[in-house]
């Protein structure tokens, strides 16, 4: 297993990588997923963390430096690789590079006992959309 920045952009825009990100995506699909890696390219704020394993992507976080805290805005582990720590890992992996104090994340319940794995506390909030309310959660761990 090999965790490591992302050094280009053109290291993410390929269909391995989509197939492994489109999970965390809201109605995924190739150009939603291009367009959300080209924002992020765009944002000098946010660093893409990539691990693979076996010669293949196998996991990808993408986060938002915010100067000692890190929010992170989406992480996807392939559906092969899951359950060997590849999640946690690249979560330290960012944490310790960038020093951070605090590791942020919203979330909805179905990854919710993840982040809790993780040694994450979270916290329920009903959140109101014009189609409708849902649950989600905000889950904090403090370094």
């Amino acid at each position: 297993m090999d965790i490591h920045f992302c050094s280009s952009v053109e290291e993410l825009i390929t269909e391995r990588a989509y197939s492994v990100y489109a999970p965390c995506m809201y109605e995924p699909t190739f150009e939603k997923y291009k367009k959300a890696v080209e924002g992020f390219d765009a944002d000098k704020a946010v660093m893409i963390v990539l691990c693979s394993a076996e010669g293949e992507t196998a996991g990808m976080l993408a986060f938002r430096n915010n100067g000692g805290d890190i929010s992170i805005l989406g992480i996807a582990v392939d559906i092969r690789n899951r359950g060997k720590g590849i999640g946690r890992a690249m979560i330290g992996f960012a944490a310790e590079k960038m020093n951070a104090r605090r590791v942020c994340a919203e979330t909805d319940g179905e990854a919710v006992g993840f982040y809790e794995r993780c040694g994450f506390s979270a916290e329920k909030r009903t959140v109101v959309y014009p189609d409708g309310e849902t649950v989600r959660y905000i889950c904090v761990l403090e370094r």
